[in-house]
């Protein structure tokens, strides 16, 4: 298990029937378990590898409704 830190963007794309688009700074901690990447914020979201990006899913707090997430990394 390998473990450290991250800084990034959530962002939010505007579709039918979803909340309104947005951007979040975020950070927190990261812990590498397997082929499996945990970050941990105000949510633990978990993510698995998909060629070059990581993707995963997680709760949207406003709606309450399952999100897909796809992480790429931006050098």
């Amino acid at each position: 298990m390998r473990g450290g830190t991250y800084a990034g963007t959530w962002s939010n794309r505007q579709v039918a029937g979803s909340t309104r688009a947005s951007r979040t700074d975020i950070a927190g901690t990261v812990v590498v378990k397997g082929k499996r990447v945990i970050l941990g914020d105000r949510r633990d979201l978990i993510l698995t590898p998909a060629g070059d990006m990581l993707h995963g899913l997680t709760i949207d707090p406003g709606n309450h409704r399952a999100l897909a997430a796809y992480l790429e990394r931006v050098p």
